[in-house]
């Protein structure tokens, strides 16, 4: 009996330090300059089987094969192969796995070759990246990272991360010349020691201020600098971060966020502009030349340059502040309850509550600020971008809707 096919092994980077951000756009660079695109007939891709793995050939309209001949096949493309031919996910999966590639690759043949449609296909490194609609525009991340960087640094901003995996990129960036103090409440420090979740009070409350939490040697973080900050000098900056996918795994989206500095906590709040990879139908067929891509997407680059300058706006972000420093009143009747809450609200995993639950400790903040801040801390150690992003997009609903969801002390 053959031994079942692997899953390819995805492509993870959280890149935070200058170093690794220079890395990233060096990658992107590389991506853009070996990637190469056809517009084909359906007819025209053929599947055959390689040491029990499905590979594609795809055929240009003068006959030839796009070089090289046998393509391998990504996870991302198998996905959007049993999609567009209706196979089923489970059932194309199984077949591809464990294995009975020749029946998966029969299957992709019988239906490819009575398919009137035209299809994208985008190839990288010798593998068959994506399987995309005719009418996807492409837009190129690495042309969006240099626009954006370009736009970042107009307002003294700083890029502090590039986010890559094999279905999307994201640039992180921040104006520090911009961040503001919480007014933070009056917090009474009752001894070091115990929890908010073992009975700090009648109600549940917490036994110790947040600067007492993160100075104390069994903590989860010794953090000693916010004791010398003082805890009244909880700052705040406006940042932003945009998104792209380049396999049909997204749009380009630009979002607001807020970078606590202590901390490096991010909470991501709503979408400032969100543009589908939707356009005409290419008009040609076989090879995509770099410079259609380019001159197609003139509008978008503009388009999206004016969103980014006005998502950087003051005031906007002054008026968060001020959101932040109500959500420190506001006391959780229920601490432990309140992180269920969530929980079961954004269907979070058993593994991610626990580790809510140790940054709501270890932050020692009883309040909806401290909701939030468990919730994004949690997304910062995140090693899967994709899975941090999510996250961060909860900490940041979570400042309009804890007061409604979770029960507050009155």
């Amino acid at each position: 009996m053959a031994p079942a096919v692997m899953e390819e092994t995805e492509i993870n980077i959280r890149a935070k330090s200058p170093e690794e951000i220079a890395s990233v756009v060096k990658e992107l660079d590389r991506i853009r300059a070996v990637s190469e695109d056809y517009v084909v007939p359906a007819s025209n891709i053929q599947f055959s089987v390689v040491d029990d793995r499905v590979v594609a050939d795809v055929k240009l309209s003068d006959g030839t094969f796009v070089p090289p001949v046998r393509f391998e096949i990504s996870q991302t493309a198998h996905q959007g192969l049993a999609t567009k031919f209706n196979l089923g996910q489970k059932y194309a999966r199984r077949m591809r796995l464990h294995p009975a590639a020749d029946l998966l690759a029969h299957n992709l043949n019988y239906w490819c070759s009575r398919d009137k449609r035209r299809f994208l296909v985008r190839t990288l490194d010798g593998t068959l990246r994506a399987l995309l609609s005719d009418q996807y525009r492409i837009v190129d991340s690495a042309l969006l990272c240099y626009s954006t960087m370009d736009e970042i640094h107009k307002v003294n901003g700083s890029v502090i991360g590039l986010d890559l995996t094999e279905d999307a990129f994201r640039l992180r960036g921040i104006v520090p010349d911009w961040q503001e103090r919480i007014e933070k409440q009056q917090v009474a420090v009752r001894g070091v020691g115990g929890s908010m979740f073992d009975g700090g009070d009648d109600r549940g409350g917490i036994k110790y201020s947040p600067v007492d939490a993160h100075v104390r040697e069994n903590s989860w973080s010794v953090n000693k600098e916010m004791r010398e900050l003082g805890y009244q000098d909880d700052l705040i900056t406006p940042g932003i971060v945009v998104s792209n996918s380049e396999t049909g795994h997204g749009r380009v989206l630009v979002e607001s966020t807020v970078f606590r500095v202590y901390c490096r906590n991010t909470a991501v709040f709503g979408e400032r502009i969100a543009k589908a990879h939707l356009g005409p139908k290419h008009a040609l067929h076989g090879i995509l030349s770099r410079e259609t891509v380019d001159a197609e997407n003139q509008a978008l680059w503009g388009s999206i340059r004016d969103v980014i300058k006005t998502t950087f706006d003051r005031d906007q972000f002054k008026a968060l502040v001020q959101q932040f420093g109500t959500a420190d009143s506001l006391k959780l009747a229920n601490p432990t309850a309140a992180v269920e809450k969530v929980v079961d609200t954004y269907d979070l995993a058993d593994d991610v509550k626990q580790r809510i639950f140790n940054e709501l400790i270890s932050e020692g903040d009883d309040t909806v600020f401290g909701l939030i801040q468990a919730v994004t801390a949690t997304a910062r150690d995140f090693e899967s971008p994709d899975a941090a992003i999510a996250l961060e997009r909860v900490g940041g609903e979570l400042l309009e809707r804890a007061p409604q969801l979770v029960e507050i002390r009155r």
